[in-house]
């Protein structure tokens, strides 16, 4: 009998609803081009992200002052897991798409939902936020043929290569297996950071930073440098001043500002060597 069916939840025995997941669209919950899965996470829900990622109404979102080499798509999470055979379908299709995964403010990603945040090309969670990452050990529905063992000693190698898949400590998967189904342990901020479950993926970065160091026609070092520099100045044209200054101050303009410190360091969108 396959694993994946076994072990049918890798989620809270205690799920909010036994519902699939509810899968939106642009619109309702983002303010970009993204996808807000909720819910207990089923068979047929990836089915669902690809609709809506491969919908017409997708659009462009690009960061201030230069185009990224690739779209950039967002899915934002809140759930407290389900299936895990489908949440690590999931996952490989988010890493091949380079998709952002995020977590809105006041919401969980428990169990199987780790499995599919730990895939984004880049994660964003934080505790102040009200966010919370949960693990806990997968639990079986029904004896398996081979036995309760073997059962989980293949859960635990197939989530540690899954983990190595996606550039994440295997560690992690070890960490899940010690805590029982019954409990749910929350991710401190310190261990997001150590599981590498917060920031950029280190393989996705890497290949931003050469593509666009390409892009402006720069090396890779020249690349970091002047980034940290236009960050630099960037964070300086930020109206921080008190709000009596800046009323006073009516030439101010900000977005001039900005592009000015893009150009000056040869970032600027108009500056690209290379087009799209």
């Amino acid at each position: 009998m396959n694993i994946a069916v076994i072990i049918l939840f890798f989620a809270s025995m205690f799920l909010t609803s036994a519902h699939a997941a509810k899968i939106n669209a642009i619109g309702e919950y983002c303010s970009g081009p993204c996808a807000y899965l909720k819910g207990e996470i089923k068979s047929g829900d990836l089915i669902k992200l690809k609709v809506v990622f491969e919908s017409p109404t997708r659009h462009r979102v690009f960061i201030p002052n230069f185009k990224p080499p690739t779209e950039i798509f967002e899915l934002q999470l809140n759930s407290r897991g389900g299936s895990l055979e489908e949440a690590m379908e999931i996952g490989r299709w988010v890493r091949k798409n380079k998709i952002h995964t995020r977590m809105p403010s006041n919401s969980e990603c428990i169990s199987s939902c780790v499995y599919i945040f730990a895939a984004g090309v880049s994660r964003v969670s934080f505790s102040f936020w009200a966010q919370k990452v949960g693990i806990h050990r997968p639990y079986l529905t029904q004896l398996p043929k081979e036995g309760v063992q073997v059962a989980m000693r293949k859960a635990l190698a197939d989530s540690r290569a899954y983990f190595a898949e996606m550039n994440v400590p295997e560690q992690l998967a070890d960490a899940m297996f010690s805590v029982p189904p019954d409990k749910v342990e929350i991710l401190t901020d310190d261990k997001l950071s150590f599981y590498r479950l917060d920031g950029t993926d280190m393989a996705f970065e890497e290949e931003m930073q050469l593509t666009l160091a390409a892009l402006f026609g720069m090396t890779r070092q020249e690349y970091l440098r002047n980034r940290k520099l236009v960050d630099e100045e960037v964070e300086m044209c930020t109206p921080r001043r008190r709000e009596e200054e800046r009323r006073e101050d009516k030439t101010f303009d900000l977005r001039k500002c900005i592009d000015d410190a893009y150009k000056k360091y040869g970032l600027h969108e108009s500056q690209r060597k290379q087009s799209r």
